[in-house]
């Protein structure tokens, strides 16, 4: 056996699971995998601690992939289509130092022609001293479809991959993580909201549903602005992410960088550069951010250039410019209304700090003084004593011992208008 700082380094494996349909109801799906023992090593060997087993390449300073061809699955298994759990359990010898990116990993889907999740782990994500963690990535398995697991070693830091698990029961209640099966066809990639949406199917290239809401990845690519309608027309809106759980869901939705639902309000009190006024497009609280660390960042010569937010590969958030074509999620709300973040204001009117932008009215309504309107200025005449709400009889007072002519100041001046005869 050799030392373990001489046997792991870089590493990485590939996982290559080709899964056949099944026309049977989803059976929950929980397995464990000997990384040792189970796979056949391509490039490098097994390592083993003591405590962790796993695999490793040998030379030093060199990244890349150790890879494995076995199918995890046999003949009895059913591996049917929809929400997936993979967890990879990795190691690293040292966690001090620069937070290197010491492995990325992610699930390619050969079928589909592209990676479907990719996360990047950083030396500082591991606690410290030679301890195995879990790092889990989400997708919706296409059922029948290609599918590699795959870790990439950064070959920095001696590391190794000690273990794999693949489940459709994330939560482990016994139930498979997929959201319906509506027809019937032992498919679990269906909606469960079957009647909540009705819209063009021929704009979408894939749906599902999480959470009380159905979602859409388009087909086509947009403007932020192009996309915000065509949700709006079709009964939806831009994606909106309110916590983690969310967040891997949407994430696994698309592999390329679709717009969501932020947006930056330069109309807003709390607007500046290049992090204040951001907003949901539904009004929602922006209580959740995933922002890619220095986002957002304005990184655009134009005013406002990037006011809008798309998602990374990575899951993470960009602002983005304003003119950028890209897919985006669109999100149908079917079992719970949509929760607008109070906006404490005046919502009356008629008072003199009316707030355009208010949903709960906190009482602070002010009024003008009778006669006058909210900068001051009287509104009817104004009397001999100056004071505001005079009539045009209270005019005659300084012209001798006699009132105005009705209709007239003391100079003989009209003071209401003239008709077509001449006449006051």
């Amino acid at each position: 056996m050799k030392n373990f700082t001489q046997i792991l380094i870089s590493l990485c494996f590939l996982l290559t699971i080709t899964v056949s349909a099944q026309s049977s109801d989803c059976v929950p799906y929980n397995q464990s995998y000997d990384v040792v023992n189970y796979f056949d090593n391509q490039i490098g060997e097994y390592w083993n601690s003591g405590t962790f087993a796993g695999q490793a390449i040998l030379s030093t300073g060199v990244p890349g992939y150790l890879m494995y061809g076995q199918n995890l699955l046999n003949a009895d298994d059913i591996f049917s289509g929809g929400l997936r759990t993979v967890n990879f359990e990795l190691l690293i010898a040292n966690n001090s130092g620069a937070d290197d990116v010491m492995f990325t990993i992610d699930i390619l889907d050969w079928t589909a022609g592209a990676a479907v999740v990719s996360q990047n782990i950083t030396r500082s994500q591991f606690n410290g001293s030679v301890v195995g963690q879990n790092f889990s990535l989400n997708y919706n398995h296409t059922q029948g479809n290609n599918v590699e697991y795959r870790v990439h070693a950064s070959g920095i830091e001696i590391c190794a991959v000690t273990g794999l698990s693949i489940t459709n029961d994330g939560n482990q209640d016994g139930n498979c993580d997929c959201f319906g099966d509506t027809d019937g066809d032992g498919v679990c990639n269906e909606f469960i909201y079957s009647t909540c949406s009705d819209v063009d199917v021929s704009l979408f290239s894939a749906s599902m549903s999480f959470n009380g809401s159905n979602y859409f990845l388009s087909s086509g690519a947009y403007t932020w602005e192009e996309a915000n309608a065509l949700a709006i027309a079709q009964g939806g809106h831009l994606v909106t992410i309110n916590s983690v759980e969310e967040n891997i869901f949407v994430q696994g939705l698309s592999s390329g960088s679709p717009w969501i639902g932020l947006h930056q309000n330069t109309n807003s009190p709390n607007y500046s550069e290049p992090s204040g006024g951001w907003e949901w497009i539904t009004g929602e609280c922006l209580d959740y951010e995933n922002w890619s660390t220095g986002e957002p960042n304005e990184a655009s010569d134009q005013t406002n250039g990037e006011g809008y937010a798309h998602m990374t590969s990575y899951g993470t958030w960009n602002d983005w410019e304003s003119d950028a074509s890209s897919p985006f999620i669109m999100e149908i709300n079917c079992l719970n209304e949509i929760s607008v973040c109070p906006i404490p204001g005046c919502m009356d009117n008629a008072a003199c700090n009316y707030n355009t932008d208010a949903n709960t009215d906190d009482g602070t309504c002010e009024y003008p003084v009778t006669g006058f309107d909210c900068e001051g200025v009287c509104l009817t005449a104004v009397d001999c004593n100056g004071d505001c709400g005079g009539t045009a009889e209270d005019l005659g007072c300084g012209c001798g011992n006699a009132a105005a002519a009705d209709g007239f100041d003391c100079d003989g001046v009209c003071l209401t208008a003239v008709d077509c005869n001449g006449d006051c």
